[in-house]
C-alpha cells in the first residue's frame, strides 16, 4: 500500500538543485522537514474514517494527466520521433502484452534492438530519399 501523499511526479530541470557543497548542507534540513510533514499527514490520515468498500474510485482522463505532466516542462525539451506504422503497432502490442497480460519475451530475441533500429534507419533513408 502506498503512503498517503507520496507519488511520482515529472519535474523540470528548473526544480532541481545543483550538486554543490552548500546544497549538500541544506539536504538534512529538507529531509527533516519532509519527514515531519509525512508524520503530520499520516497522523491526520489515521483520524479520518475509512472509506466504505462500495465507493468507486473516479477515472482519470487522458488529457488531465497529460496536462499535469507537461505543465512544468517546456515543450522544447521533448523530441518528436516519427515511428513507422508497423513498428508503432508492434510497440503497442508489446506494451499490451506486458502490462495487461503479464507476458515478457525471453531474451536474446530476434529481431533485437540493433536490427529494429537498422530497419528504421533504412526506412527513413528510403522515405527521405
Amino acid at each position: 500500500m502506498r503512503e498517503a501523499g507520496s507519488w511520482d511526479e515529472w519535474v523540470g530541470v528548473h526544480r532541481l538543485m545543483k550538486d554543490t557543497e552548500a546544497n549538500r548542507h541544506r539536504q538534512p534540513v529538507f529531509t527533516k522537514k519532509r519527514d515531519e510533514d509525512k508524520n503530520l499527514k499520516s497522523g491526520h490520515a489515521l483520524q479520518m474514517k475509512p472509506r466504505s468498500s462500495n465507493v468507486g474510485r473516479g477515472r482519470k482522463r487522458k488529457n488531465d494527466s497529460l496536462n499535469k505532466e507537461t505543465n512544468g516542462l517546456q515543450m522544447e525539451n521533448f523530441v518528436n520521433i516519427q515511428i513507422p506504422p508497423p513498428l508503432k503497432k508492434q510497440l503497442v502490442d508489446d506494451c499490451e502484452f506486458i502490462t495487461h497480460l503479464g507476458k515478457l519475451v525471453k531474451l536474446p530475441r530476434t529481431p533485437n534492438v540493433d536490427d529494429i533500429l537498422e530497419k528504421y534507419c533504412d526506412y527513413r533513408s528510403k522515405k527521405d530519399g
